[in-house]
């Protein structure tokens, strides 16, 4: 109502003791979240769009040719649109944009999350797609860096790194990869949100604030933003990564996990305003 978004919560009103007076408390570490992300945004306002790199992630969860979907969006007219439309106002993109049949076609072969009951599907996605690898040694020093309690968490629900079998594979020499599919024209990357969940799980965890993500979910994120370096992530159609994830949906501190993995970036959201299926 009042126009707000990206509400955080950066100071307490406190009690001081033996007094009836009521004093603000600023929380730093909120303060110093608010004061970057303000910078990303003007940052994302200044820089000139063939500069620009965006993130464009749908829904895939479960995962399969079937299911590329944005929770009763229309998935694959709206990126062409995006692209279109990002192309048009000058961002960097294929010489040639996709039309739907063909966005069908990348987004098919190379744009899909894989279960574990299918791992000779993932690894001829990634000997015939266009898929992206991040090693096992370079997420852990991502990995490394996140909040104690976050990461205590992800270990506690899966385990080590070492032990992650959800989209990753394992080379010849025996060194493992976590697998970030999705598609690259140019500046802007298209590619499924990552799974939450094995496929036993999928339909208890869409909704589930309790269960930490995965490691492979830590890792596309981490390489969203360090590698592919994402000006901004853009989410289209439920669930994207500020809903439903494990720590507070609102007001929240670092070590939640939506703060965690999106850091200060920009997170324009898209989905469909009836909020569930249409009428019979």
């Amino acid at each position: 109502r009042a126009g707000a978004s990206e509400p955080i919560m950066f100071a307490t009103f406190e009690s001081v003791p033996g007094s009836q007076t009521k004093v603000t408390k600023p929380i730093p570490e909120r303060l110093e979240a608010a004061v970057q992300r303000a910078q990303r945004w003007l940052a994302l306002q200044d820089k000139p769009n063939e500069q620009k790199r965006i993130a464009l992630l749908y829904y895939n969860n479960p995962p399969g040719k079937g299911n590329l979907g944005a929770s009763y969006m229309a998935i694959f007219p709206s990126i062409a649109a995006i692209l279109q439309r990002l192309h048009d106002a000058g961002y960097r993109t294929s010489p040639s944009l996709p039309d739907e049949r063909q966005l069908i076609q990348l987004l098919e072969r190379s744009g899909r999350n894989v279960e574990l009951w299918a791992p000779g599907e993932l690894q001829d996605m990634v000997e015939n797609g266009s898929l992206t690898l991040v090693s096992l040694k370079k997420y852990k020093s991502w990995f490394a860096k996140l909040p104690r309690p976050f990461r205590e968490a992800t270990i506690r629900r899966w385990g080590s790194p070492e032990q992650s079998k959800l989209m990753t594979i394992t080379s010849r020499d025996g060194e493992k990869f976590f697998v970030i599919p999705g598609i690259r024209m140019g500046n802007i990357f298209v590619g499924p949100q990552p799974l939450r969940s094995t496929f036993e799980e999928a339909a208890n965890m869409a909704h589930d604030t309790v269960t930490p993500v995965p490691h492979q979910y830590i890792a596309a994120y981490m390489w969203y933003r360090h590698e592919f370096k994402a000006d901004a992530i853009t989410h289209i159609g439920r669930h994207g990564t500020l809903e439903w994830l494990p720590g507070k949906q609102a007001g929240q501190a670092g070590w939640d996990t939506s703060e965690v993995l999106l850091g200060d970036l920009p997170n324009p959201y898209y989905y469909g305003l009836d909020g569930g299926a249409p009428p019979p």
